[in-house]
């Protein structure tokens, strides 16, 4: 199977730690500094982070993209989004953050506002979304206080209580870990993040603070409207205002466009034009430039989890295998290998290959790459001084004895004639002292 792009990261981890023990059990660096690198190396993370409206296909991509599985459930209603955290764990489970008294309080205040007082639609969206999160948190009862400040636990098979519409946690949970037992993301993080329209501002800015440190931003469209207001408004809003500097751009669902006759470069295309009139209308050089460099890149994450699945899972899922059905009529195709290909995620992995490459294994891998080699080639510079040195050593022997006699008494005699010298140049500072005084 062919590896994913956080396999091969990981692989050039793992050679990188053993041509660290190499470089130590060689001499060539000490423990000290074979600890500082290993740690290093360990402790440095890849952050991807995904966003886009709800519905516009992010569960699925990150089950194609980072499980090959069907790990995440459905997405939830754009008021009850969560903030969601993918990593390496020893096993399934996930960690869920409660809302504080305080912002469970902020929420509840802003949810009593009344809606026609607000003339703002960024104020409005947050307080529709907080009336949405406090009517879901009737599940809960008087039982509610003693989640709120704590962290809990659970199996990965209860994630929809935390992030689904109808989750008993979902009206105040802040944010959930996913931890998952694949050793390709150990030092990884796919932070997939809920809409800017949070009520909780804690929660808004813990989102911008990954996107801040993210290695590359993933922003998913939705080919039914692609690149519609909201998403102005995220691209040129939101992520605006993080200073993201590595931006790819998911035109997903292209399939649904594509069986009423669009075909993806009309898609592609139709959002390159928008994006422009965007940028125009925005005159921001930076993120101009950086949507400039970026092009849109149609795609279908169902197709490509399908073309993972096992066919009894597909077979024995009403849904999918709905879903196989529709996708083999509309590409007229029959193989999981003919979905893969045409699902092009792989165009999407690539261009995420590439940043990630060029921003974050150049630093990652050639920093310590750098250090060993410069540690090498300090021990290759002595041996080679040594083996001159012992070169001399074998010419000097193979003289006749009478020729080292010789040799030996020229040594000498340039040894007492240096001495002279020294003992001269001392008696004449030593008088320039003298004089000095």
């Amino acid at each position: 199977m062919e590896k994913n792009i956080f396999e091969e990261l990981r692989e050039k981890k793992d050679t990188l730690i053993a041509q660290t023990h190499k470089a130590k059990e060689f001499g060539w660096i000490s423990g000290e500094r074979e600890k500082e690198i290993i740690d290093k190396i360990n402790n440095d993370v890849l952050t991807i982070g995904v966003i886009g409206q709800m519905k516009c296909g992010k569960s699925t991509f990150l089950n194609a993209f980072v499980f090959q599985d069907a790990v995440l459930p459905a997405a939830t209603t754009p008021m009850t989004a969560t903030l969601s955290v993918i990593t390496y764990g020893e096993k399934k489970k996930l960690k869920a953050e409660f809302y504080t008294s305080d912002e469970w309080n902020e929420q509840k205040q802003q949810a009593s506002r009344n809606l026609e007082d607000i003339k703002n639609s960024v104020e409005e969206s947050k307080v529709k979304a907080a009336k949405e999160l406090v009517s879901k948190s009737v599940k809960l009862g008087s039982s509610i206080n003693s989640y709120l400040g704590q962290t809990k636990e659970d199996s990965l098979d209860n994630l929809i209580e935390y992030v689904g519409a109808e989750g008993k946690f979902v009206s105040i949970t802040k944010s959930v870990t996913i931890y998952y037992p694949e050793e390709y993301l150990k030092g990884v993080e796919i932070v997939d993040t809920p809409g800017f329209n949070d009520p909780i501002v804690s929660r808004e800015e813990r989102t911008k603070a990954f996107l801040n440190k993210a290695d590359v931003v993933i922003l998913m469209l939705y080919a039914g409207r692609p690149f519609d207001a909201t998403d102005r408004d995220i691209l040129f809003k939101n992520v605006r205002q993080c200073g993201i500097g590595k931006v790819l751009i998911g035109i997903n669902k292209y399939d649904i466009p594509f069986a009423n006759g669009e075909y993806e470069d009309e898609i592609k295309n139709y959002v390159v034009e928008e994006i422009k009139k965007a940028c125009r209308d925005c005159e921001d050089d930076t993120l101009n430039d950086i949507l400039n460099e970026t092009t849109p890149i149609p795609l279908s994450a169902e197709m490509s989890l399908l073309s993972k699945l096992p066919m009894s899972t597909i077979n024995a899922n009403d849904i999918y295998q709905t879903a196989w059905k529709r996708h083999c009529d509309n590409f007229d195709i029959s193989t999981q290998q003919d979905l893969a290909k045409l699902s092009h995620l792989d165009n999407l992995t690539f261009a995420v290959k590439n940043i990630v490459e060029k921003e974050k294994a150049n630093i990652l891998i050639a920093k310590p790459t750098n250090a060993l080699k410069a540690a090498g080639d300090k021990v290759k510079s002595e041996i080679n001084k040594q083996c001159l040195e012992c070169e001399e050593l074998i010419k000097n022997l193979s003289y006749p004895e009478e020729e080292l006699e010789e040799k030996k008494e020229m040594l000498s005699k340039a040894s007492k004639r240096l001495c002279r010298k020294v003992d001269a140049l001392r008696e004449e500072l030593d008088e320039e002292m003298r004089q000095v005084i």
